[in-house]
């Protein structure tokens, strides 16, 4: 927020912009305008931060606290760790090497930069806003409780669970569980992930220099 408390719909209305016009400069959707108004505690992908601020005339750190980083805010659980350099986090106490590797996930931007990269060793892994979630994704687009998925190491399941802006298999919006191949691209918000055989090389999707991963301990 500014200093003066103004949010942005204060800001737009100044500006004596309905929604649909400051969506139009922004080139985003009224949709995604108005929930990123009702949800302005939540800081959105940081791309979507600076068009705004942009269709504005303000400094993207007038909208919200602090700066957002270019890149995510993931809680980590002890069955999605961190891969540094193609190696799992030995640092974290969360790190069990015992642990069965049955897929990596990668995380990336609409942009395809490859924000983070994980070791998947739970059959069930739960993406959203919540702390609560295996890994956390801190954006207005993302619902507390996303989306489940399934995995082992013969199949991979994809569930959403009545998020506000859904989840997307190859650009197709799901309903129920669908099974997702290898490689296949899942759209949550302004994130798409991708799960890969854990016979990959993770270090062939090298995590953008920019990306910024804050690591906490599961709740």
């Amino acid at each position: 927020m500014k200093p003066d408390g103004a949010t942005i719909r204060d800001l737009r209305l100044r500006k004596g912009l309905k929604v649909e016009q400051l969506a139009r400069r922004a080139g985003i959707s009224e949709k995604t305008l108005r929930l990123i108004e009702k949800n302005q505690t939540e800081t959105p992908h940081p791309e979507t931060v600076s068009v705004i601020a942009k269709a504005l005339n303000v400094e993207p750190e007038s909208l919200f606290p602090a700066p957002p980083p270019i890149g995510i805010e993931t809680t980590i659980s002890p069955f999605a760790v961190p891969v540094v350099d193609g190696i799992a986090d030995r640092k974290s106490s969360l790190f069990s090497e015992a642990a069965p590797l049955l897929a990596y996930l990668i995380l990336r931007d609409k942009q395809q930069m490859v924000l983070s990269r994980y070791r998947i060793t739970s059959e069930l892994v739960t993406i959203g806003r919540s702390v609560d979630n295996t890994i956390k994704l801190s954006d207005a687009l993302v619902s507390e409780n996303h989306a489940i998925l399934s995995v082992s190491r013969s199949s991979i399941q994809i569930r959403d669970l009545g998020s506000t802006n859904g989840t997307c298999v190859n650009g197709q919006r799901i309903t129920g569980r669908v099974e997702i191949r290898y490689g296949e691209p899942v759209a949550i918000g302004p994130y798409v992930i991708e799960l890969l055989s854990p016979d990959t090389d993770p270090n062939a999707f090298p995590v953008h220099e920019t990306g910024l991963i804050r690591a906490k301990p599961p709740v």
